[in-house]
């Protein structure tokens, strides 16, 4: 069963099914989320692209690129000299700090000493801080990646087309079949974790929903019989009455009633609070449900990208170690044009990559500020 067809079912809180046979094997993972990401809707591409418009997605890539300037002009000015001789080291992507981005966004919104109403909700802001700290790790690669691509097969490519000296570029594919593959980090076996704990909470989070919403229908109906019964028991009691002394209990009603108008009113503001208490709840809940949500869509398309693109970098790594060892020209240039000739599908499922893990960041501070708002309110 496709990924998003869970998705679509785990949304409806009644049609949510809990069975002791969903533990799926690896291959069946593996399956269903190959099958879910050809079978997105045209109408889901489209939003992605609308949100690369936002501000507030423009206002994070700013902050992030902001931060990578910064730091790649005080590194430049500071180490130049170093950073010319050190052929391995990889300018300023240690800097990208989402983390700190992440806990910014959310101190404006949560105090420190506001206490967390259930528990599931702190496991919420723990899984997404984590879920920001694999876009922060996964954004570094990114970063690694591209520089190792510009500094080795880019201007291999260049140089070869600029001059007939093969000698450097043979160089530049030793060092890059040498060099590790940067998205290795980040392995499959990672983000089926994540997905994994990720499902998890989001069964926990529509099943405690779910009973938070049965407990008020149920509370609810109870209000409306116990009213009816007593307006029942108080009309029968006030026809028995009448037919034995109509005077007496006129007047011992008029004092029982006032009596119990106040003990009502009081009983009105409890019940009232406690509803207003129960109806918050359900808020808080549905808001962090609909982030894990969210927040499995948008790690199951980075899963791909990145599986994508390690595949392909370990294609090129191992293409230019055979070029490297066989020192055949003709190979050589033949290895060549056909880097050049893929050199543009390559950055742009990097560039694909990265502008994902933005969003996915965009998503979590949405989804944790929204919850933080529940909370306060």
């Amino acid at each position: 069963m496709p990924l998003l067809t869970k998705l679509s079912k785990i949304k409806q809180p009644l049609s949510f099914t809990n069975s002791s046979s969903s533990r799926r094997n690896n291959m069946n993972v593996k399956e269903e989320r190959e099958s879910s990401l050809r079978n997105k809707a045209p109408s889901v591409n489209h939003e992605y692209l609308e949100a690369f418009r936002t501000k507030s997605y423009v206002e994070i890539y700013d902050k992030v690129q902001t931060q990578l300037a910064t730091a790649g002009a005080t590194r430049n000015h500071n180490n130049k000299e170093a950073t010319r001789n050190n052929s391995l080291q990889h300018p300023h992507y240690q800097e990208c700090d989402l983390l700190q981005l992440c806990h910014e966004a959310l101190a404006d919104e949560l105090p420190h000493q506001q206490p967390s109403p259930h528990p599931l909700l702190d496991e919420y802001f723990h899984v997404s801080l984590e879920a920001c700290r694999t876009c922060e790790s996964l954004l570094q690669n990114v970063l690694r990646t591209r520089t190792d691509y510009h500094r080795n097969i880019a201007t291999a490519t260049a140089g070869l087309s600029a001059s007939a000296e093969l000698g450097p570029v043979y160089a530049k594919f030793a060092s890059f079949s040498a060099s590790r593959n940067p998205l290795s980090g980040v392995s499959q076996v990672r983000f089926n974790e994540a997905q994994d704990c990720h499902f998890s909470l989001l069964r926990r989070l529509i099943s405690a929903r779910r009973k938070l919403k049965r407990r008020m229908r149920l509370l609810g109906f109870l209000k409306k019989a116990l009213g009816v019964s007593l307006v029942v028991g108080y009309a029968a009691f006030a026809l028995a009455s009448a037919a034995v002394i109509a005077v007496h209990c006129a007047v011992v009603g008029l004092a029982l009633a006032s009596l119990s108008l106040f003990g009502g009113v009081s009983k009105k503001a409890m019940a009232s609070r406690n509803k207003n208490k129960r109806t918050r709840a359900y808020a808080q809940l549905d808001a962090a449900a609909k982030g894990v949500y969210v927040l499995v869509n948008d790690f199951d398309t980075m899963s791909r990208l990145v599986g994508r693109l390690y595949d392909e970098t370990e294609h090129n790594r191992a293409i230019a170690e055979l070029c490297a060892r066989k020192q055949n020209d003709e190979m050589l240039k033949e290895v060549v044009r056909g880097f050049a000739a893929h050199e543009g599908w390559f950055l742009e499922q990097l560039k694909e990559l990265e502008q994902h893990i933005y969003l996915c960041f965009l998503n979590i501070i949405r989804s944790r500020r929204m919850v933080a708002q529940e909370i306060i309110n």
